[in-house]
């Protein structure tokens, strides 16, 4: 059981259909697994999910509880795990979702995916988080697009999504306090070739300055509780990897 708690916590989703699954395992196994899967999480240094450059080209929730519990009934999910970070980044992007532990006072999500993906229902989403926790911020970038929005107290204060054009933004609320401190940290010596009104910074400076940067988690940054990995339809989970 240890050696496959290891080879599961390493990323390995092999690991525990290797013994069988979930269902060959009796009760008192289930719980032990999951032990050692939540003390390996808890005794983690964080890693960095991208490069320390600020360019990152991955969506994520922020939100600013320790609250597993009420965050997985918010959001949804199900047959949540105790999972380590190499774990959560294996399954992430796979129809599984990685909730980190709480760094520096947020919890931040990794995977999930709204129905529609709107600036309304974007809307929508972090204000009902934020009634519940207080502040809920989405950051993220692709090729052809970055933005972010952040609400606080059950109301969106910002949000700023890149088209194609400055005149095909979306864009809500005057420029966010961390938007302001991330231009004028990260941001003061770039002249720009030309005034179209648009942030300089990117999400992940953001989010240094509004919640966390995940390109900038390691030593330094307070560690609360464990990570997790859960899914919002159990239908598209690998097989093997979640209790189904």
């Amino acid at each position: 059981m240890i050696a496959a708690a290891r080879r599961f916590a390493d990323g390995d989703l092999f690991a525990v259909a290797d013994v069988g699954g979930w269902r060959a395992l009796d009760v008192g196994e289930q719980v032990r697994l999951r032990h050692l899967l939540r003390g390996m999480s808890a005794d983690e240094t964080p890693r960095p999910l991208g490069e320390e450059n600020g360019d990152v080209l991955f969506d994520w929730f922020a939100v600013r509880t320790g609250d597993h519990d009420a965050l997985l009934d918010e959001l949804g999910l199900t047959c949540a795990l105790p999972a380590t970070h190499q774990l959560g980044l294996r399954v992430w992007g796979r129809g599984c979702v990685y909730v980190t532990p709480q760094w520096d006072g947020w919890t931040l999500i990794c995977g999930y995916n709204l129905p529609v993906y709107s600036a309304g229902a974007m809307r929508s989403f972090l204000e009902r988080l934020s009634r519940r926790f207080g502040e809920a911020h989405w950051y993220g970038a692709d090729y052809g697009y970055q933005g972010w929005a952040l609400a606080e107290s059950g109301e969106l204060v910002r949000l700023y999504i890149s088209g194609d054009s400055p005149d095909e933004d979306e864009v809500f609320g005057e420029p966010h306090r961390a938007e302001v401190d991330a231009a004028l940290t990260w941001y003061a010596d770039i002249e720009d070739d030309e005034e179209d009104g648009r942030p300089r910074c990117g999400p992940a400076a953001v989010a240094a300055y509004g919640s966390v940067d995940p390109t900038a988690v390691g030593p330094d940054t307070r560690v609360e509780g464990h990570g997790l990995i859960a899914v919002q339809d159990p239908a598209s989970a690998p097989l093997g990897v979640f209790p189904l």
